[in-house]
């Protein structure tokens, strides 16, 4: 639309230069395309909303924190501040752990300079 624009075609206008009809019929059927891709897209989206598989809480397996709250947050992501030990993105391998959940505040104070 935008090549066509700069050719001379004039915007909200029905009658347009002659030497423009290709160009018009393909910008009329790349729109009608696009058109029925969204169409596809929203049926998509709800019968995956209404019928469709709940995922598991981590289906990544991903190790970053964002993945180790429930969803929807509680107010608090964590009852006591984990501490940080890992790289988020080893993935694959094996007993290797982000972070580390304490049970108390307390045992995550005594922590709190292990990652620096």
């Amino acid at each position: 639309m935008f090549w066509v624009g700069v050719q001379g075609m004039n915007r909200r206008v029905a009658d347009y230069p002659a030497e423009l009809t290709g160009e018009n019929l393909a910008v009329s059927v790349a729109a009608f395309v696009l058109a029925v891709s969204f169409v596809l897209l929203t049926y998509n989206l709800v019968r995956s909303w209404i019928s469709g598989p709940v995922a598991e809480a981590n289906p990544w397996k991903a190790k970053a924190l964002e993945w180790q709250t429930s969803s929807s947050s509680p107010v608090e992501n964590f009852p006591v501040p984990p501490v940080v030990t890992g790289d988020p993105h080893c993935y694959g391998e094996q007993g290797l752990q982000h972070a580390r959940f304490p049970r108390t505040a307390r045992e995550a104070g005594a922590h709190a300079g292990d990652g620096d």
